[in-house]
């Protein structure tokens, strides 16, 4: 996922990617299941179905209603749970990347990717984007901007720890936004959800059923923000 998205960066600084599929056969068909080719050809949108109908890989741009709809079926086809809550998760994260992740100034796809996959009786889901992460783009205060220059006193981890609790955050200033990041925090949070965690910048969220959060704030970046937990059927 990260290499398509880098490729996607690529092409859109106007640099010319060539090169050929490799000779095993095996290897050529995963690359072709997996949208290589579309990616190639510009295609703002890619909807691949692998292993047998288990596996789910898409790629977009846009806020898409119907992926969001296809992806709830595959989980109550799959596991036979209620998705509601999940639709509406699924539909901020898809928004935030593009009204929110990227800068203006940056000139790259708004994209996200999305990886599901049904085993044992659960679905792995997996979110990615590779915009500018979430503590460097909500609302910051005056003070919270002077703290982050002495990074003892305050990281990015608290960043987002605040965003996901609700504070208000949202670079419009409009009290009606700002609720998508508390909205995906709460189906993460939820009893047939395991293992959630969320990568942005130098931030990371682990959810532990049994006790607080854990926030933690390293020393590199990771570019972008990466959603992944398990959903357990019923």
């Amino acid at each position: 996922m990260y290499f398509f998205a880098i490729i996607s960066d690529v092409k859109c600084a106007n640099y010319d990617i060539g090169g050929n599929h490799s000779r095993n056969f095996w290897v050529k068909k995963i690359y072709k299941n997996c949208g290589f080719d579309k990616l190639l050809k510009n295609n703002e949108f890619s909807f691949n179905i692998l292993n047998e109908g288990n596996i789910l890989l898409i790629r977009g741009n846009k806020v898409k209603t119907d992926v969001a709809k296809k992806v709830c079926d595959f989980l109550t086809d799959k596991i036979d749970i209620n998705t509601r809550e999940f639709y509406g998760a699924f539909i901020e994260l898809m928004t935030n990347t593009v009204q929110h992740a990227y800068l203006n100034e940056d000139k790259l796809e708004k994209k996200w990717q999305v990886f599901v996959e049904y085993k044992n009786s659960s679905v792995k889901f997996i979110f990615l984007d590779t915009g500018k992460g979430i503590p460097a783009t909500v609302k910051r205060t005056k003070y919270e901007k002077l703290k982050m220059l002495i990074p003892r006193i305050m990281n990015e981890s608290d960043i987002l720890k605040s965003a996901f609790d609700g504070e208000f955050r949202t670079r419009t200033e409009k009290d009606y936004r700002g609720k998508g990041l508390p909205q995906i925090y709460d189906v993460m949070c939820s009893s047939c959800v395991k293992n959630a965690v969320v990568y942005s910048g130098k931030s990371y969220m682990g959810i532990i059923k049994t006790g607080n959060d854990l926030y933690h704030c390293f020393d590199d970046d990771f570019y972008g923000t990466l959603y992944e937990f398990t959903i357990q059927g019923v």
